[in-house]
């Protein structure tokens, strides 16, 4: 603070307070203003370098080789492009790029990951991560399991996950942007925004953690990025997605921008009352520099050294430089000689005078023996000596005086044997103490070299052969250890003795880590793995192979066959499983099943209503008093009566009173039908004053049927599904991507799909499910056997261990046969009906087609068969469905004479054309013999079984009856 101050110590020159104040606000003015023109221009600049960070070229791909890594060309050839492959590799970004990126993201408000990329399908890989081990702190990932993009991100040490559903994992080259300003995200692919999400705050400040930068993975074994990948980019400014899409707009202002502009305004309010303050300070210490002249001397123990001043303090030097004492050590000048000498009072060490003994000089303090028994030591260049009396000075010896003897140079005798060693020695730790005659010396042990003293390790594998090398044969690797080495064998051989190796056969041995559903191939030193028909992968990992999507959560579990989730069923998990016409449900008599995709619920018949918001299955459903509530239609003439479920109307004794119904004020004679007013497709009737309205019923076979009213009987259009090659008619809905989707005059219209209520405190959402489910289903642990290995599932709620189905009870684990389709089985399991989705049945030559010709079948069945008879006959089933397949070993009929009969679309045709050309009467006793020789018909009611002449004859009846009726 006292720079300058003499300076102004005018006051002509010194600036007056308010003109200081004036000044800084004038700044201060001028740096908000700088700070919104940058915001507004910000838009229309290129990015500068230094606020980027690029990874595939910190990567130095050039000078450099990484496992699994390849430089090719990519999307464009502006920059290079790497592609990454294998389970085993380790790209790891060096420090200095760690630690710029780290800085850029720990600075930056907002910032841009962005990547150019074409990723394998179904592959999910991480393409950057700030990661340490399995826990990630920053992350970008990309699912091709999941076919969603996702953010990873950590928040008060607590890790989030935001998904942003989207298929990347297409084999083709994507364009994708993160853009996260503030707490906002903004989601980029091919330079069209897709995903706008509100985050919470994103922890970057990476200080104290043991976190590497990774690229194409999280760490050494997770999550490795299989395909291509392209200007990988860390961008920390706003808008950073235009250094990848230059003609997005930009003129917006960013969350970011505003938090930062907010942080600014914060800093610059600080920053004007630190001025402020500092002001205030220097206001202070000018009225007081103005009173008295400032001392720059040195005061130090009652002596006072002016400014500039040196001294000597005992051994230091010291100066006063502006009122502050510095001091240092007094430099010495080296001493060259072996014993220097520091005398009392003085700071350096000096040499002392040096000895001449025989010729020789000697240092201050060294020892020398002239001759035997005498001991010389310099003294300041006085050689001091002393004569050695061997009776005092050495040990006394044990052994005879007649086996001692001397050794020139010493003075001491000697007895032989002596173990100087065990008496102590100095021997480094790697070597070993030897007795000689009259003292011991040191050898390095084998494998180190040295003096005895130090001995150092020798690296045997820096060498092969002598006796400092290695002797490791071919197919080992040389291993050095202290004092030794060890011949370690490849990968892929085995050890035959201490030096050699000789190859393995994994394959033969089972010491291979393929997948069960791969070969394993032995190769020289290793072995690779590949994986058999249906199946694809590495070969250590081989997951089935579905040639189309298994949908609606579904898994592909085996080639060619989805495991489906449960209410759902089909090859590939395509078709909604209709409880209620499958009789799998158990509502309360009282209430009526409602199919809904992928589930069910009940209703309450008319004439019932429940009080409880949660009617599941429909038990709470009570009756309607039409009377009390005078909401039943008799006639006024007439007295309701109140039935369960209903009421009826009835006239007084010896009265006369009209048996008409009064329906939303319009009086109707009983007996009359009419169209409902609410429903054209609906036809209300009175009946002794109780008014019943139902659906018209959809008769195809008429010529003048209401096709808005029955569109399942427009067969001119049909809609095709989005992924499997499934053909939908109009009316028909089904389930794609958590929507229902409705085919209608050849036009598909989706919308989301309602989930059903769950009656758990805690329900769960499994990957796949479009909606929550409770734990506690039974059926949640189906196990399947090999024909039931697609695990569409379907559970209906029953209390007890048995399960009731059609008005009977079967015991847990009973099969419970489903007549009505034929590729679903059903088991009772604690209470419940947990159904399954046979695959070999659509597979099986008799079922292949069996969802293909169902309608066909039905419109069949109703034309050779009167109404009435129809309605005796169970559906086709197993057997029925032969009649489509080939007749082995018959050689009359059309059937086997003609080729364009040899199909079911023929076999079909064929009937149609007898239908048109012949008799009922003829076709009953002609075609049918000849067409279903295996044909049998089961009366539910009778059980009885028709042959074909037996059904013939049965037809013709029922023709004639039906003629004699009309």
């Amino acid at each position: 603070m006292n720079l300058g101050l003499k300076d102004l110590s005018s006051s002509s020159l010194r600036p007056s307070p308010l003109r200081c104040r004036l000044t800084m606000f004038t700044l201060l003015y001028t740096i908000i203003t700088a700070e919104l023109i940058v915001y507004k221009l910000v838009a229309g600049l290129q990015i500068e370098s230094k606020y980027q960070v690029d990874l595939i070229e910190g990567l130095q791909i050039f000078n450099a080789t990484y496992r699994g890594l390849t430089v090719v060309e990519g999307f464009h050839k502006l920059s290079p492009a790497i592609q990454l492959s294998g389970d085993s590799r380790q790209i790891i970004l060096p420090v200095e790029v760690h630690n710029k990126a780290s800085e850029l993201l720990y600075h930056s408000n907002e910032f841009t990951f962005t990547v150019t990329l074409k990723q394998e399908e179904r592959n999910t890989g991480t393409i950057l991560s700030f990661s340490e081990g399995n826990n990630r702190f920053l992350e970008v990932q990309t699912s091709g399991r999941k076919d969603e993009i996702r953010f990873h991100y950590t928040y008060e040490d607590m890790l989030y996950v935001e998904t942003f559903p989207y298929r990347l994992a297409d084999n083709t080259w994507h364009q994708l942007a993160l853009t996260v300003s503030g707490n906002n995200i903004e989601v980029f692919v091919d330079c069209t925004k897709i995903y706008t999400r509100v985050l919470k705050e994103i922890e970057r400040d990476f200080t104290g953690k043991n976190i590497s930068l990774w690229l194409g993975q999280r760490n050494a074994r997770h999550f490795l990025f299989k395909g291509y990948l392209q200007d990988v980019k860390i961008i920390g400014r706003s808008h950073g997605y235009i250094q990848q899409c230059p003609h997005l707009n930009t003129e917006c202002p960013t969350c970011g921008q505003f938090h930062q502009l907010q942080l600014s305004v914060v800093h610059l309010e600080n920053h004007l009352r630190e001025l402020t303050n500092r002001l205030v300070e220097a206001e202070n210490r000018l009225t007081v520099v103005e009173e008295c002249e400032c001392r720059k001397s040195c005061h130090i123990n009652g002596s006072v050294h002016p400014d500039g001043a040196s001294w000597k303090q005992a051994c230091d030097i010291c100066s006063c430089m502006k009122g502050e004492v510095k001091c240092h050590p007094v430099h010495c000048a080296p001493a060259n000689c072996k014993n220097p000498f520091q005398a009392p009072g003085e700071c350096c060490p000096t040499c002392l005078k040096r000895c001449l003994l025989h010729g020789v000089l000697f240092d201050h303090g060294e020892e020398v023996s002239p001759r035997d028994c005498v001991k010389c030591e310099c003294k300041n260049g006085n050689m001091e000596c002393d004569k050695i009396d061997p009776d005092t000075f050495c040990s006394p010896l044990t052994c005879p005086e007649e086996e001692q003897f001397s050794v020139p140079g010493e003075c001491c005798r000697f007895c032989p044997g002596i173990d100087f060693c065990a008496k102590g020695h100095d021997c480094h730790i790697n070597a070993s103490c030897v007795n000689l005659q009259t003292r011991y010396t040191c050898h390095c042990d084998t494998g180190f070299h040295g003096d005895g003293n130090h001995c150092e390790d020798v690296d045997e594998c820096q060498k092969e052969g002598d006796h400092n090398g290695h002797h490791c044969h071919k197919n080992t690797h040389c291993i050095n250890v202290p004092g030794s080495y060890i011949c370690e064998c490849l990968p892929g051989y085995r050890r035959m003795d201490a030096f050699s190796c000789a190859e393995h056969d994994e394959c033969t041995t089972k010491d291979h880590e393929c997948d069960q559903h791969s070969v394993c191939l032995n190769t020289e030193g290793s072995y690779k793995c590949e994986c058999i028909e249906g199946y694809q992968g590495d070969g250590y990992t081989c997951k089935p192979l579905c040639n189309q999507t298994c949908l609606n959560g579904g898994n592909c579990v085996a080639p060619n066959i989805c495991s489906c989730r449960r209410g759902f069923t089909g090859p590939n998990c395509e078709i909604d499983v209709d409880e209620c016409s499958l009789g799998l449900h158990q509502c309360h008599p009282n209430s009526q099943c409602v199919n809904m995709p992928g589930w069910y619920y009940c209703d309450c018949l008319p004439g019932y209503q429940s009080y409880l918001v949660d009617n599941n299955l429909g038990i709470m459903c009570q009756d309607i008093d039409e009377c009390f509530l005078d909401s039943h239609t008799c006639h006024s003439t007439a007295i309701c009566i109140n039935e369960d479920g209903g009421f009826r109307c009835e006239c007084n004794d010896n009265t006369t009173c009209s048996l008409g119904c009064i329906h939303h004020g319009t009086e109707r004679a009983n007996g009359d039908t009419w169209f409902s007013e609410n429903d054209a497709c609906s036809r209300c009737t009175c009946t002794n004053g109780v008014v019943s309205c139902n659906k018209l019923e959809c008769n195809c076979n008429k010529p003048d049927i209401n096709l808005d009213c029955c569109p399942q009987c427009d067969q001119s259009s049909y809609c095709q599904h989005q992924e499997v090659a499934r053909k939908f008619s109009n009316g028909e809905q089904w389930i794609y991507q958590c929507q229902v989707c409705e085919c209608l005059y050849g036009e598909v219209d989706c919308w989301p799909i309602e989930c059903p209520p769950v009656m758990c405190e805690k329900p769960t959402r499994q990957p796949g499910d479009c909606c929550h489910r409770c734990e506690g289903d039974p059926c949640n642990s189906q196990t399947f056997t090999s024909d039931e290995v697609s695990g569409n599932i379907t559970s209906n709620l029953q209390a007890g261990r048995g399960c009731f189905y059609r008005g009977l009870m079967y015991r847990y684990g009973d099969r419970v046969p489903v007549s009505e389709d034929p590729c679903t089985s059903c088991n009772c399991k604690n209470g419940q009906l947990c159904c399954t989705y046979t695959p070999s049945c659509s597979n099986n030559t008799v079922h292949s087609d069996f969802f293909k010709y169902k309608d066909l079948h039905d419109n069949l069945k109703q034309r050779i068969f009167p109404s009435n008879t129809v309605a005796d006959l169970h559906d086709f089933s197993k057997p029925d469905l032969e009649i489509f397949g080939d007749q082995e070993g018959s050689s009359e009929g059309p059937l086997s004479s003609s080729p364009e009969h040899s199909t079911m679309e023929g076999r079909i045709a064929l009937v149609e054309e007898h239908l048109t050309e012949s008799s009922l009467e003829n076709l009953a006793t002609g075609v049918i013999e000849d067409i279903l020789p295996t044909f049998q018909w089961s009366s539910i009611e009778s059980g009885k079984n028709f042959g074909s002449s037996e059904l013939a004859t049965s037809a013709t009846e029922s023709s004639s009856a039906a003629d004699d009726e009309s």
